[in-house]
Formats: structure tokens, C-alpha cells, sequence
């Protein structure tokens, strides 16, 4: 029986615009791409940066060096970061249904602290999970198996009892090897179907 709700982050609980993030400096949108592939789908943001051993400083530093091309989009998306967010406000009011339904809620996210600081406190993601674990504040990554067993041990979570929700496969493929029930998000619209699914499906069974 399903009983807690794990989800990714990012293009999970929120979206992200990368064209409200670098529009400003006067970028076309394929000139934007190509700054966030520079950034985001590097493995110095994903394996050094959101695990955290690297600081802000030294991630900018060590990405424009590799693609010094776009170091001026690179030098304003991170020293912006509150510019890309974009709230998912259906998402929210979903979890909040399951939650009162007697679910638990917590985050499980590859995430830098300072930008998750950021975009959590502009989203108010807290506000509604009951917990959860950064990649950058125990150094490890999905999917990595140990960093879904910190978030089993640290709230006594049964992996069968979990639901796990993430926008990548790899991760997905994670959960499943450490014993939970996994969706893939491949949009908003699908994951609030399956949120729908379960307040549907426990209207008549309360959560105990």
C-alpha cells in the first residue's frame, strides 16, 4: 500500500524557463540553448555542482573555461538564478489534497543548496512536503542507490510504501532497483493525472 510520496524537483514540483532566465540580455532562443546545455547538461553541474563539491564561484569559473563562447549568458543565468522558476500551482494543490488524504510528501532531488534555497523558498515547495534530501548535502546523486536509502533511513520509510515521481529514466530505473512504485513525468498534465488517480482511488479509503 502506497503511503508516502517522493518527488523530484525540478519539471516535477515546479517548471523552469530558460527563456525568462536569459531573454534579458538579448539572446535568440537558440543562442539560449545553447547556454543552458552549456550549463545544466554538463557533468560539472550535474556530477560536481548538485553533488556539492563545488562552490557557485568554482562551477561558473570551470564552465566558462570549457565554453568561454558563452560566458557572458553563463555569468548572468547563475548570478540569476530566481529568474527560472516557474510554479506549478495545479501540482501543489493536488499534493496538498493527498496530504490531508493522510500521504506523506518529501522531496528527493540532484540539486546545488544555494539554488535550491532560492527556488524553494520563490515556489514555497516546503510549504507542502514533509520533508526530504539534497544530492548536494549528502554527496550523492540519483541514481545513485545511497542516496535514496539516506531518504529511507532518515524518515523510516518502507520503499514499497513509496511512490517516487521524476522526469528522468535513469532515476526512475533507480527507484525501482531500490524497491518503489515510480512514475515517470513526462508532463505536467500527465503527472497531475496520476496525482488525480490517487485522490480519486482514496476517497473512499482513508490513509492510516
Amino acid at each position: 500500500m502506497i503511503k508516502n510520496l517522493i518527488f523530484d524537483v525540478g519539471r516535477v514540483l515546479f517548471d523552469y524557463s530558460h527563456e525568462n532566465l536569459l531573454k534579458p540580455i538579448g539572446l535568440t532562443l537558440f543562442e539560449q540553448e545553447q547556454v543552458c546545455k552549456a550549463i545544466f547538461e554538463t557533468d560539472i553541474w550535474q556530477q560536481e555542482f548538485d553533488r556539492g563539491l563545488l562552490t557557485l564561484e568554482e562551477a561558473t569559473e570551470k564552465l566558462v573555461k570549457r565554453s568561454p563562447e558563452y560566458q557572458d549568458g553563463i555569468r548572468f543565468a547563475l548570478s540569476h538564478p530566481e529568474r527560472m522558476p516557474v510554479p506549478r500551482p495545479e501540482v501543489r494543490k493536488r499534493i496538498e489534497k493527498l496530504r490531508e488524504m493522510g500521504y506523506k510528501a518529501y522531496y528527493l532531488s540532484n540539486y546545488s543548496k544555494y539554488f535550491f534555497d532560492i527556488h524553494s523558498k520563490q515556489t514555497g515547495i516546503l510549504e507542502y512536503m514533509d520533508g526530504g534530501v539534497l544530492s548536494a548535502d549528502v554527496h550523492y546523486i540519483k541514481p545513485e542507490r545511497e542516496i535514496y536509502e539516506i531518504l529511507f533511513e532518515k524518515y523510516s520509510l518502507t520503499p514499497a510504501e513509496c511512490l517516487f515521481f521524476d522526469d528522468r529514466e535513469t532515476n526512475i530505473i533507480g527507484g525501482k532497483n531500490v524497491g518503489m512504485s515510480t512514475f515517470l513525468v513526462n508532463s505536467q498534465d500527465d503527472m497531475i493525472k496520476r496525482l488525480d488517480e490517487l485522490i480519486s482511488q482514496n476517497k473512499r479509503c482513508k490513509i492510516v
